[in-house]
């Protein structure tokens, strides 16, 4: 017995010190010699994001998206961007806009950034009007601030800056304006990339919207966190169907369609697929974990042998839950027509976003196994996005975005991360490997909601600092 003891009181001494070991040479991955920019000054900048965010350039799913409301924004744009206009080449892809800015050494693959015109429409009630533009107690209020065209019109006010002191870039730069991305972009960006990669164009890197400085969203890190998305999940939804002989709801069998295919929606809830700690969400926790404070630091510093642990701390919330697994959501649910009529026919749609990875027979497999009913049969619909593949964390390029990051917000923990959402950067993926997707804006948690949601808006100090960011991108390129 007492050598039992002595075994187990071994194991766990050399468990401690693997967990210290590993916890006290975590090396931070944080750029360095950070000296802090200095902040953009032209606040008519200001005035011109309200006076954009007064066109209301909507998205509807119904198709009946108003144009003149682009080719009116397209007018302000080259009136207060005429530099923009007149020394880069322009193209018009519908209501899409795609620039070029000529590079001095040919030689280098080009980048691309890009933003997207179109909003969605008013959600709720507001403090402000949706497109007034207000400025009230130094925000400017407005749908689109955050998504996307306050990006798109702070990328045009650097550019113009630097056409202004005759700036010329090393690489040529792309500039890739959609107008459908809030409908997939297919009519916008996925005919720009199409015609690029008919060129022969590759880019170096793409730098699309995405992740931004968040708040509290690490346990252990007070800094608040810079996420650059550098993957991002897929897309798919599936039917569940079973049909049965129906009949009269006075002589009901057992179980009918509509109790037998609740029945496989309750066990999909039940059995959410596995998590894992892989790719962009282990790169997240590799950038975040030396600066986390005890005891998170031993736990996120250990997360390969401590995935339980992890994992159930992100379950509790829905995002980081679902940066760690493919989740599923039921959406629909369709049976019967009368209320005394047992439906023969009942149907359900269950969307997934799926993690990098997660194949689609691996997805069909593990749902027809969690069901366990051969009567209900699976029919994979048809608008799929695959999940992206992981873009590199080591290269010049994510140096370069990093080190631009913490030089206007040297307060942030800069990390990549695993968008939840897909974006018009998706189109770019056959011409180059290298997607980050990020926005500078500095939002607390509650202005995630703000986002597709009522009360938009973006701090005027906030503003300037995204201008600083695209300006230093722009002159490392």
């Amino acid at each position: 017995m007492r050598t039992i003891v002595i075994i187990l009181l071994l194991l766990v001494i050399l468990v401690v010190a693997v967990l210290l070991f590993n916890t006290f040479t975590l090396k931070s991955m944080q750029p360095k010699n950070i000296q802090q920019a200095r902040l953009y000054s032209d606040t008519s900048a200001l005035t011109r994001l309200s006076k954009g965010l007064q066109i209301q350039t909507v998205s509807h799913e119904s198709g009946k998206t108003d144009t003149s409301m682009f080719l009116e924004f397209h007018q302000f744009l080259e009136q207060k961007f005429p530099l923009v206009h007149s020394k880069l080449k322009k193209e018009n892809h519908g209501l899409s806009l795609l620039f070029q800015w000529e590079g001095k050494e040919k030689q280098l693959a080009p980048i691309l950034l890009m933003a997207h015109q179109d909003v969605v429409p008013p959600a709720g009630e507001w403090e402000k009007e949706p497109f007034s533009g207000d400025l009230h107690n130094g925000y400017i209020y407005g749908r689109g601030t955050l998504d996307d065209k306050g990006a798109l019109l702070a990328i045009l006010e650097s550019v113009e800056s630097l056409l202004k002191e005759n700036y010329q870039p090393k690489r040529s730069i792309y500039f890739a304006f959609g107008h459908d991305e809030e409908l997939g972009g297919d009519n916008g960006n996925r005919k720009m990339a199409e015609i690029l990669k008919s060129r022969g164009i590759t880019f170096d890197y793409v730098l699309d919207e995405g992740g931004t400085i968040i708040h509290g969203i690490m346990p252990g890190v007070k800094a608040p966190v810079a996420v650059i998305g550098i993957a991002e999940k897929g897309y798919l939804s599936i039917e569940l169907s079973i049909e049965t002989d129906g009949g009269h709801s006075s002589m009901p069998p057992p179980k009918t369609s509509v109790g037998l295919l609740s029945e496989a929606i309750a066990e999909l809830q039940k059995h959410p697929f596995p998590a894992k700690i892989a790719g962009a969400t282990e790169k997240l926790f590799k950038f975040t974990a030396p600066e986390m404070e005890f005891p998170m630091k031993i736990v996120f510093a250990n997360y390969k042998l401590l995935k339980p642990v992890i994992t159930s701390q992100m379950e509790k919330t829905e995002s980081t839950n679902a940066s760690v697994r493919t989740t599923m959501a039921p959406t629909i649910f369709d049976a019967g027509t009368k209320e005394n009529v047992l439906p023969m026919k009942a149907r359900a749609v269950v969307n997934l976003r799926t993690l990098p990875g997660d194949t689609l027979q691996y997805i069909l497999d593990y749902i027809t196994k969690t069901i366990n009913n051969p009567a209900i049969k699976l029919k994979v619909l048809p608008d799929q996005i695959e999940a992206s593949e992981v873009s590199d964390t080591d290269n010049e390029a994510f140096k370069l975005i990093s080190q631009s990051v913490s030089e206007v917000f040297p307060q942030a923990v800069v990390s990549p991360y695993l968008m939840l959402a897909t974006t018009d950067s998706k189109h770019y993926r056959s011409i180059s490997k290298n997607i980050y997707r990020f926005n500078p804006w500095d939002l607390q948690k509650d202005d995630l909601k703000r986002i597709h949601g009522n009360n938009e808006r973006i701090s005027t100090k906030n503003y300037m600092e995204a201008i600083t960011f695209y300006r230093l991108i722009l002159e490392r390129n």
